[in-house]
């Protein structure tokens, strides 16, 4: 996880410092690495957790919460999107949005990690 959210954050500040059509393509396949574990690790998580906290029982409820959460996520994410292009009249905007996201997920697992 931290090499896929530290590439994200990496390939993204690199976009929006230099916009090259071959750095694109990097991050377009970079980033369908991220989406493939951004998207499985929450169920993992979850199923992992619930079992150590309960046994077998409700881990379904454990799924089905992440199964909600991801959505909402992407749905308020486009949400703002829309809006925060239209006021900055910037199409790069979302480059930024996406590396400060990153950089405060990896600043929020630093304490996570830290406090274990």
């Amino acid at each position: 996880m931290w090499l896929s959210v530290s590439g994200h954050v990496a390939i993204c500040l690199a976009l929006a410092i230099s916009p090259h059509v071959w750095l694109f393509f990097i991050a377009s396949a970079w980033l369908g690495f991220f989406r493939a574990v951004t998207n499985t690790v929450p169920y993992i998580l979850a199923n992992q957790i619930s079992r150590e906290q309960t046994g077998d029982k409700n881990t379904g409820v454990a799924i089905a919460l992440v199964a909600a959460m991801l959505p909402c996520a992407f749905a308020l994410c486009s949400a703002i999107m829309g809006p925060l292009m239209h006021v900055t009249k910037d199409a790069g905007v979302p480059i930024y949005y996406s590396s400060v996201n990153g950089i405060l997920g990896l600043l929020f697992f630093v304490f996570i990690k830290l406090r274990q």
